[in-house]
């Protein structure tokens, strides 16, 4: 087991380990809600907004750092579900072109690319997602990000802050899987093809 296969499965450990409870806080605020018991007020409203952020930001991240396995398949609407509490209107707007059904590997490579494009559009944007590439262009022009550096790098770059830790990431990932990741700007569109090698 490689150092990166540790790093996968510890992610993933914590990542269930932390969604049952942060799905049973979110539960019994559905329950007092359907209840209307104490479930009034400007703190209940942002207890339960927390809680659903929370438990959307710890499904997305155990799909993007988690440990997957090629061959394990999903269903693309629930790829789409799991990244919609973080990339959401009106800050993004995500057009998906994606089959019922994508491997894991392939939805963890999607994930991953969206975290980087995210640091790319802080302002957010439009993003057109396939399995063959990922286009963004941004509310706000800018030029490529250096973390993006960590895609064509010959050899490893120093690891990046943990914020972009992603951009370390996706490289290794894609290499793994076979997949040759180019980063291309034309004007204010980002292209980030996948291609099989």
């Amino acid at each position: 087991m490689t150092k990166a296969d540790l790093s996968h499965l510890i992610a993933s450990r914590i990542c269930h380990d932390l969604i049952n409870p942060i799905g049973a806080i979110h539960n019994g605020l559905e329950l007092m809600t359907l209840a209307q018991s104490t479930a009034t007020g400007l703190e209940f409203g942002l207890v339960q907004a927390s809680a659903t952020d929370a438990r959307a930001r710890v499904e997305f991240f155990r799909l993007a750092f988690g440990g997957q396995k090629r061959g394990v398949q999903m269903d693309g609407n629930a790829l789409c579900t799991i990244c919609a509490p973080l990339f959401s209107a009106p800050r993004y707007r995500i057009t998906w072109s994606i089959p019922t059904s994508i491997d894991r590997t392939d939805a963890q490579i999607i994930v991953l690319a969206l975290l980087c494009f995210e640091k790319q559009m802080p302002h957010g944007g439009d993003i057109w997602v396939s399995l063959s590439e990922i286009r963004a262009q941004p509310k706000s022009p800018r030029d490529v990000i250096a973390q993006w550096a960590h895609l064509n790098a010959p050899e490893p770059l120093d690891p990046p802050a943990a914020s972009d830790i992603q951009f370390a990431v996706l490289p290794r990932l894609a290499a793994e899987m076979g997949i040759t990741a180019a980063l291309e700007q034309k004007d204010d569109v980002f292209t980030l093809t996948l291609r099989l090698e």
